[in-house]
């Protein structure tokens, strides 16, 4: 798979993860319902961008990918 190929499958979770981090960073524990993601489907998808970052790293993919 090429590249851009790699990114346009997986960008959706790489924001979507990333706006749940921005979120948190801002937002007390009380107001989780309004994040972009649940709570409980953090550690999924963390270990899903783990699995791709090393996929990644394996087929070489550019740094600023990495």
């Amino acid at each position: 798979m090429r590249q851009d190929q790699f990114v346009a499958r997986h960008d959706a979770d790489w924001q979507a993860l990333s706006a749940w981090l921005d979120a948190a960073g801002r937002r007390p524990r009380a107001a989780a319902a309004d994040a972009p993601c649940d709570d409980a489907e953090i550690p999924r998808r963390y270990r899903r961008l783990c699995q791709q970052l090393a996929l990644a790293r394996r087929r070489g993919y550019s740094p600023m990918l990495i």
